[in-house]
């Protein structure tokens, strides 16, 4: 996405993909059934999930939203994201009410480095977040994909948690030694991956 946002190109549309993906479903087995599971045996399918998935949405846009404000925020740091918010409300195409509450988060502290330290996006995540957790496990587990929300999820979790970066160290470290640092004792230490794993 930050290559798309530096390049001001758009980014390539999942149709235009269709001609080599038209094979797949019988060339490659998902495994899945296809279908979400029913959260509620008493209601009918739709009705059962409805509740999980507006909450899992709402959450995944604006996890999504949070992450495009800080990519304009790394990108124009002078920007007036409150302003953007409000712009982009009163607009034509996204006009989404949620931008309501980007505008409170960036009034309140426009210096916040991403909208999901904000308490109000916080308030607003955090009791919808095993919704999103259960309709993208669901969905993966059923061979469906759902790549809007898988994302967002990653996102929320790679920036709450410093393991992708202690991940992203220890693979350095495998293939070129430039050493890591560990979370249980300061210094930066270089392991011997291979006799490790003999």
């Amino acid at each position: 996405m930050e290559e798309v946002c530096k390049s001001n190109k758009s980014a390539p549309c999942k149709t235009s993909a269709f001609r080599p993906r038209y094979g797949a479903p019988t060339a490659l087995k998902g495994g899945g059934s296809n279908q979400l599971r029913n959260l509620d045996e008493s209601l009918p399918l739709a009705a059962a999930l409805l509740p999980a998935l507006t909450d899992a949405l709402y959450s995944a846009m604006l996890i999504t939203y949070a992450q495009g404000f800080a990519l304009l925020k790394k990108h124009y740091a002078d920007l007036n994201l409150a302003a953007v918010a409000r712009l982009w409300r009163g607009g034509c195409i996204i006009r989404a009410e949620l931008l309501d509450d980007l505008v409170k988060a960036f009034d309140t502290d426009p210096s916040l480095a991403n909208a999901l330290l904000a308490p109000n996006i916080a308030n607003c995540i955090n009791p919808r977040l095993m919704q999103l957790r259960s309709i993208v496990s669901d969905a993966a587990l059923a061979g469906l994909s759902l790549p809007g929300m898988m994302a967002s999820l990653s996102y929320l979790d790679a920036y709450r948690s410093a393991s992708p970066a202690n991940l992203i160290a220890a693979q350095r470290d495998y293939f070129g030694a430039h050493g890591y640092e560990r979370t249980d004792r300061p210094g930066t230490f270089h392991t011997e991956w291979i006799t490790l794993h003999d």
